[in-house]
């Protein structure tokens, strides 16, 4: 019992060695910690400290989901909201598009107004822009509203080149076929387009369009307004077109077609005259594929570039007479007219553009011993059944050629006018009805 007991106490006194040992050490430890300057902290203390970063961590990463998650669903939500956009404006500009085409103006006003309010790109605000002011252009109550927007396209220089060449393209075809001066005054005297050519017949280089309309001939004639020139010449320095080339060409042509009338002493000019509007006319020829390909134009700037086209090698024959000329004419009308076919309103009569592509192809069937009567009295009959505002600037033209004061009658195109009369009597009857007399046709 004894022995028991002895054995118990030794045990208790090698436990309090043991215990007191650790203690030793610990406080060996810490005190060796301190004196190094480092902090001990107590054990349950890092337990704390450890739960507070995994809370914090756990917090940031949960924030961090949720942000992750919201930007993936405005992200989505906003790619639905651009789909249903573009959908809705192609639906839009497709409506405004068929509007244009059947000759609804007003309806091509809303709709291509609404999808340039749907446009999210550039490119589409362009496009639609470009069309907005078209359509105003044709609306006589909107033209000046429509020259500014179209102004505005070919000034910004974010829009991609071919649309602001477009929009100077359209200006200057509104400038050709209008046919009331003081319109075209009053867009010059406050158009924001400046020239940067150097003319001679321009008062200077970079000079307001208004002063360049002051020295531009005010004739409705084959010179037309140099200053109508000049926006084609800028449209064709920002992007390089077929519509500018032949229209070029054409202005070209009609100034060689002027100074062969005045006489031998006006040959060399003529010559100078021919050479450039044969280059611009090659030139014309080399960028039409590529245009088309690239979806540079629609039909009724097809139309457009094929009429002036025929224009200007019919003024060619008239003064060269190469026959590659007269079938270079009736190819670029046959062209123009197959594309104006594409055009519902065209079938309405209501086409200056249409009127003076079948005078050129009517010409340059007179012209021709071997053409078809028959294909040249139906060309005349759909000419003369065409609407006076159609007419009217192909009424003028005619008019200039058989005045007086221009000395035209002696040009090789008012002789072409009256081959056309002698061979097709509905045409006669045509000038005889717009001031050209018995005498004038004999």
């Amino acid at each position: 019992m004894q022995i028991r007991l002895w054995s118990t106490a030794l045990q208790k006194v090698q436990q309090q060695k043991v215990v007191v040992g650790v203690e030793v050490r610990v406080e060996r430890v810490v005190v060796g910690a301190a004196q190094r300057g480092a902090v001990v902290v107590p054990c349950n203390c890092c337990m704390q400290v450890q739960k507070k970063t995994l809370f914090f961590v756990s917090a940031v990463l949960a924030i961090f989901v949720l942000v992750l998650l919201a930007f993936l669903g405005y992200t989505f939500l906003q790619s639905q909201r651009q789909s249903q956009d573009n959908v809705a404006y192609r639906s839009a500009f497709t409506q405004g598009d068929a509007a244009r085409r059947n000759g609804s103006v007003a309806d091509a006003e809303h709709y291509f107004a609404q999808a340039l309010a749907l446009a999210r790109t550039p490119q589409d605000k362009a496009k639609a822009q470009l069309f907005l002011g078209i359509a105003e252009v044709n609306d006589p109550a909107k033209v000046t509203d429509g020259l500014s927007i179209l102004e505005d396209v070919a000034n910004t220089d974010t829009y991609q080149l071919p649309t602001r060449a477009s929009a100077l393209v359209n200006i200057a075809q509104w400038l050709n076929s209008a046919t009331v001066y003081s319109q075209i005054e009053t867009y010059f005297a406050s158009s924001t387009l400046t020239s940067v050519y150097t003319d001679a017949q321009v008062e200077s280089t970079n000079a307001p369009w208004s002063s360049i309309l002051k020295t531009a001939q005010a004739k409705r004639g084959f010179a037309d307004f140099l200053a109508v020139r000049k926006v084609f010449d800028r449209s064709n320095d920002i992007y390089q077109n077929y519509l500018a080339e032949y229209w070029v060409a054409a202005w070209y042509a009609g100034r060689a077609v002027e100074l062969q009338a005045q006489g031998a002493a006006y040959v060399k000019d003529r010559d100078t005259m021919v050479a450039q509007a044969q280059a611009h006319l090659a030139a014309g020829d080399a960028v039409y594929q590529s245009n088309i390909a690239s979806g540079y134009g629609y039909a009724t700037q097809v139309a457009f570039g094929n009429g002036t086209k025929a224009q200007a090698a019919l003024r060619l024959y008239s003064i060269d007479g190469k026959e590659s000329d007269l079938i270079a004419a009736q190819d670029a009308a046959r062209g123009a007219i197959i594309a104006l076919s594409q055009d519902t309103f065209t079938e309405k009569n209501k086409n200056p553009l249409l009127a003076d592509v079948l005078y050129f192809y009517a010409i340059s069937l007179a012209l021709d011993n071997a053409s078809n009567q028959s294909d040249l009295t139906s060309t005349v009959a759909r000419f003369v059944a065409m609407d006076a505002q159609s007419l009217a600037g192909r009424v003028n033209t005619l008019t200039y050629l058989n005045n007086p004061k221009y000395n035209m009658r002696n040009s090789s195109d008012w002789k072409s006018v009256v081959i056309l009369a002698h061979k097709s009597p509905v045409f006669a009857n045509f000038l005889l009805a717009h001031g050209w007399t018995a005498q004038d046709l004999k």
